[in-house]
């Protein structure tokens, strides 16, 4: 598989989540970024897909190019917020939300800072199998 980014990047610990991190793995020349609010769901979906663990959003921001933000609809608000509060300067990470309840304007804050951003709904339902759920993808 074709290396594409440099490292992807996960906002989220959930099914989704997971298997977004899974199915990018091979695509990140470094190991897939994980974030979550609960530090061992993070390491749980971190080794699934063979990745690290961030700290916190603002280490997502900092070290990857790709950020793909599987979060509770109601979470996505303040993952979004901290994300624009942590870009430095001249770093532009491509940052996507797969939520079902909002569209690209959750990300105006990410936008406003020149940062490319889409609403990617996946049109699947995901059931925690990881492995299964990235061959569905394909």
């Amino acid at each position: 598989m074709t290396v594409r980014y440099h490292r992807a990047g996960i906002a989220g610990t959930g099914r989704v989540a997971r298997a977004m991190a899974l199915a990018l793995a091979p695509r990140s020349a470094k190991p897939v970024l994980v974030w979550g609010r609960s530090p061992d769901h993070a390491r749980e979906a971190a080794a699934m897909a063979g990745g690290a663990v961030a700290g916190n959003c603002a280490e997502l921001a900092a070290r990857c190019d790709l950020i793909v933000i599987a979060v509770a609809d109601d979470a996505l608000v303040p993952v979004v917020a901290g994300l624009a509060d942590a870009l430095v300067p001249g770093t532009e990470p491509f940052v996507c939300h797969v939520g079902g309840g909002s569209g690209a304007a959750i990300l105006a804050p990410l936008h406003e800072r020149g940062v490319p951003t889409a609403a990617v709904h996946p049109a699947m339902t995901f059931t925690g199998e990881a492995a299964q759920e990235v061959e569905r993808m394909a």
